[in-house]
């Protein structure tokens, strides 16, 4: 739950326009946790300033019963299945030397992760794919590289930027082999 609107306000500054006066009244995902995998676990150097942290790759499949009711424009709209696949981008960095041996982490999906939902109440009754084109775009705008979800851990008492935590991409190159 989000008592104190924490949650809402991070999410509100990342919406699409339409979308920035959305509140949360219930925000409860179900019992069923995501499955994870497969893993892809290497080094990584920070390219501003040198530090090394530990980078994951990971498969994220999120299939489960929600209880999400929010507000949008006053309307009331509910949510109470969520499907989310992809994969994930997670680095642990910088390392330290101390406890709690990490500086931070940051979290993204690297390319549009499937998203489905099931609606309840009024979203029920609304074209789905308005309602699937715009939570996919709230998606993307929050979590698909280059958004990212940043949690600082260490302190700048223990040499943490916590500014580096959300660095600008230095690029992105994809690159497919045809044949």
């Amino acid at each position: 739950e989000d008592p104190f609107g924490v949650f809402t306000q991070s999410l509100r500054l990342k919406m699409p326009l339409p979308l920035q006066d959305i509140h949360f009244s219930h925000f409860l995902l179900g019992t069923t946790p995501p499955e994870v995998g497969p893993f892809e676990v290497s080094e990584w150097q920070h390219p501003h300033d040198g530090s090394m942290g530990i980078e994951m790759k990971v498969g994220f499949n999120l299939d489960t019963e929600a209880n999400i009711e929010m507000q949008v424009h006053g309307i009331k709209l509910g949510i109470n299945r969520m499907f989310l696949k992809g994969d994930l981008l997670i680095r642990l960095e910088p390392l330290i030397d101390e406890i709690p041996v990490i500086g931070g982490i940051v979290v993204c999906f690297l390319n549009q992760p499937e998203v489905e939902f099931q609606y309840s109440g009024l979203a029920a009754r609304v074209d789905s794919n308005i309602l699937r084109s715009l939570l996919q775009s709230a998606v993307a705008q929050a979590l698909v590289l280059p958004q990212v979800v940043k949690i600082p851990i260490g302190t700048e008492e223990q040499n943490v930027d916590r500014a580096l935590l959300d660095p600008a991409p230095v690029g992105v190159l994809r690159i497919w082999a045809l044949r």
